[in-house]
């Protein structure tokens, strides 16, 4: 990554300290909806990794968290194969059932995790063809070096004559 760049484990220390300031749901609401756009611009599966372990230190004790947590789902969708990222968002999954009111249902939050779920299996799928594809690529490339006849002969002075 960037010339400065820590290990993972350097990371999750340090924002396990400096997230533990943050107190107030207002606060929460909004690095929320900062850190799932963050994931717009972030390529590496390590940047995907730590922007999600951020997003599972919040408390997620208000509705307004997970909503924009749902709202976000566009920019992080395509991440949730990766499977460290998938674990985080159940770890939040997990938070957000314990910090909700008893009164309310989970149909909200399971919908979320069918969809969460949803987009993991499609990711993976994705990967898989990718992969398949990779491999017809380099097995097509090889058929044809073997098939291709060593230029000889007149043929070649000729094309080094044009």
């Amino acid at each position: 990554m960037g010339a400065h760049a820590v290990d993972e484990d350097t990371f999750q220390s340090t924002m396990k300290y400096i997230f533990s300031f943050i107190e107030k749901e207002k606060q929460a609401e909004n690095i929320v909806e900062k850190l799932c756009q963050r994931f717009r611009l972030a390529e590496e599966p390590r940047q995907w990794r730590d922007i999600a372990f951020c997003l599972s230190l919040l408390p997620y004790k208000s509705e307004r968290s997970v909503k924009k947590l749902t709202e976000g789902l566009p920019f992080y969708q395509d991440k949730l194969h990766e499977e460290t990222v998938f674990n985080r968002f159940n770890e939040i999954l997990t938070k957000a059932r314990t910090n909700k009111s008893s009164n309310k249902p989970d149909s909200e939050l399971n919908e979320f995790e069918g969809i969460l779920n949803g987009y993991k299996e499609k990711g993976e799928e994705d990967k898989a063809l990718e992969k398949r594809v990779e491999g017809k690529k380099a097995a097509a490339k090889r058929r044809a070096t073997k098939r291709a006849p060593p230029k000889r002969g007149r043929a070649r002075r000729i094309e080094e004559e044009d």
